[in-house]
């Protein structure tokens, strides 16, 4: 049998505003390596690093950014689909195919472009809208995926109108807070 030990820090982490106590556990398995532990209102969110140059893994978790923190605890996208808003995305969409719509010149090309200009009849583009407004979309467009590369093209789903996945945001607003708590306790500690 073996038997290792290891290094375990945990914050509990309250009164911030919006969120339910907040729970982080830093452990540094060995040198460069660790993992960590974030637990709000039963959802937790777990990572481990085994490259973190001389840093203790609660160091490295207050140095990055929460973007990069987010991206690595969760495969929450930081944007979802606005479900809503496919209808309108779409009616705007056609009446850019009808009317064209211009690309401004960019990186010294002289010129604009002017793109979608009459690629659909009046006739085409109306039989689209009424379908648009018949159409039911479901939660992220595929119920109507035909009528949507139709629209859009082969890879539609890129076009499709987007907000912030709530999820992501939640998730960004606990290591935000853990990370404030991480500097408030190093505060303390350089003060002693």
């Amino acid at each position: 049998m073996q038997v290792t030990q290891s290094s375990v820090t945990k914050l509990t982490i309250t009164d911030v505003p919006g969120l339910d106590t907040i729970t982080a556990i830093f452990e540094d398995l060995m040198p460069k390596r660790g993992k960590v532990i974030l637990e709000c209102a039963g959802t937790a969110w777990s990572a481990m690093w085994s490259g973190m140059g001389e840093k203790t893994v609660a160091q490295f978790v207050g140095s990055m950014s929460e973007e990069y923190l987010a991206n690595y605890l969760s495969n929450e996208r930081k944007d979802i689909v606005d479900a809503e808003s496919i209808k309108s995305g779409a009616q705007r969409h056609i009446l850019r195919l009808r009317r064209g719509f211009v690309v401004p010149a960019v990186g010294g090309r002289e010129r604009v472009l002017r793109i979608g200009r009459g690629e659909l009849t009046a006739r085409e583009a109306k039989a689209l809208w009424d379908e648009v407004q018949l159409a039911r979309f479901g939660d992220d467009g595929w119920a109507a995926y035909n009528l949507l590369e139709r629209i859009f093209g082969a890879e539609w789903w890129f076009q499709l109108p987007t907000k912030p996945n709530p999820n992501y945001l939640y998730l960004f607003r606990v290591i935000t807070a853990v990370q404030q708590a991480l500097q408030q306790r190093q505060q303390l500690t350089a003060l002693a």
